[in-house]
């Protein structure tokens, strides 16, 4: 895997492709530069070497290497380019009677190879055919991106749907049962709470769909902030939430009365919504685990 810190991303593409013209011989970097500099934004380097140190700081849509160089070479360059910027086209310079070095170069990873001596016309097309071929890699990786992230997202909302509940948002009933077998597969000391919502059915017939889905909200709400930290409140079924209280102490009940209590007491007040004062009621089912069980 590529060191992410060494890879070069595209940037958006403005009117003038950036080119990167790598060679040793000044008078053939300075030809190409005077070739090309009208139509594109050309960079200058006098070895290999140079042109990674470049290229770990800018994006350039194509290099243009000699292939002979002195000290690395413009094949030993091709595979730097892949892997310090996989979206930038790399293009070799070979002599004229040299064949298998541009075979070599295509094999590595360059997209075409110009030949020695240099013609105007020629380099110009192959330049031009080389960053149409660069812009198209980075639309390409662009919208494979996208369609990444948009699956992702969608992975993250189906995950999200399947353990939450789309009303309150809280944790739903698969969550809450997963969550409580493996507490209790791990033989912690815990307690489960079943609310449930008194005469919530005449309430949504009275109120509505809208009101009674405002009022399972609230009621969770409440009884999220009145439990412990680390408990657990899950939206179990329509009017009926679970609550996994823990650590409870084996020995002292009072704690869990304690717990009790505050999930009365919020529910003294009633619920605002809009110009309504609705004022609920629970019931309350209590359950703790057994020292000797797993279920």
């Amino acid at each position: 895997m590529k060191d992410p810190q060494l890879i070069m991303s595209a940037p958006a593409q403005s009117s003038k492709a950036r080119i990167l013209i790598v060679d040793d011989e000044p008078a053939v970097r300075n030809l190409f530069s005077l070739i090309l500099s009208d139509h594109y934004d050309c960079t200058l380097a006098g070895s290999a070497e140079e042109a990674i140190e470049l290229l770990t700081d800018e994006f350039f849509d194509l290099v243009v290497s000699d292939i002979n160089m002195s000290g690395m070479s413009g094949i030993e360059l091709i595979s730097a380019v892949v892997a310090a910027s996989p979206d930038t086209v790399v293009m070799v310079i070979s002599a004229g009677q040299d064949i298998n070095s541009p075979i070599e170069a295509i094999r590595r990873g360059a997209f075409d190879y110009i030949r020695k001596p240099i013609e105007i016309d020629q380099v110009e097309m192959a330049v031009e055919r080389a960053v149409g071929h660069s812009r198209l890699l980075v639309s390409k990786r662009r919208h494979e991106q996208e369609l990444e992230d948009l699956v992702e997202q969608r992975a993250q909302k189906l995950r999200y749907l399947a353990y939450h509940d789309t009303v309150t948002g809280l944790p739903n009933r698969t969550f809450f049962e997963e969550h409580l077998a493996k507490q209790l597969s791990g033989r912690s000391n815990v307690a489960v709470l079943f609310v449930s919502v008194d005469r919530f059915e005449g309430l949504r017939a009275a109120l509505g769909h809208s009101f009674s889905d405002r009022i399972l909200k609230e009621v969770g709400e409440r009884l999220r902030d009145v439990l412990p930290q680390g408990s657990v409140t899950a939206k179990y079924e329509s009017d009926e939430y679970a609550l996994l209280v823990q650590p409870v102490s084996d020995k002292d009940s009072g704690e869990m009365a304690a717990v009790i209590e505050r999930v009365f007491e919020s529910f003294n007040e009633p619920i605002v919504l809009d110009d309504y004062e609705i004022q609920i009621s629970i019931s309350i089912g209590i359950s703790r685990s057994a020292a000797d069980g797993t279920d």
